[in-house]
């Protein structure tokens, strides 16, 4: 087993998410309370996120924990959301999450899928961003 970790980036209008190793219950509320500042701070422009879930795993307890939290992220100008995934299955329990905004994650499995998608949503290209998607490519 690995030791969970994250980290919260922004480039421009990108709040950048690497999540790794073995998820527990400690480590998901400490990240979310974190990644609610970060989206705080988001408020004056349209923006999007992007999650590199590659090296992540999370068990059946934190899952069944996820769908108890109540949530209430301010993501009125979010526009989208990338997920950089190994699978189509990964992560799928946190579209929970998402039902009720006007967009859903979009699952990508490439460093180059994942910046055709900001492309795509007319966040400037960055080459800081690039480079912290090579990370792990």
């Amino acid at each position: 087993m690995s030791a969970p970790s994250f980290t919260i980036n922004r480039f421009d209008n990108i709040i950048a998410v690497r999540l790794t190793g073995d998820w527990n219950q400690a480590i998901d509320l400490r990240y979310l309370s974190e990644l609610g500042v970060v989206m705080q701070r988001m408020r004056q422009s349209t923006w999007g996120v992007l999650v590199d879930f590659r090296q992540w795993t999370v068990g059946p307890a934190v899952i069944a924990q996820n769908v108890n939290y109540s949530l209430h992220f301010d993501r009125r100008n979010q526009t989208s959301e990338c997920w950089l995934v190994n699978d189509d299955a990964q992560a799928r329990h946190l579209e929970f999450f998402f039902k009720d905004l006007p967009f859903s994650p979009h699952r990508v499995k490439t460093q180059q899928d994942a910046l055709t998608w900001a492309r795509d949503n007319n966040f400037p290209k960055s080459t800081a961003l690039t480079s912290w998607l090579s990370v792990n490519e």
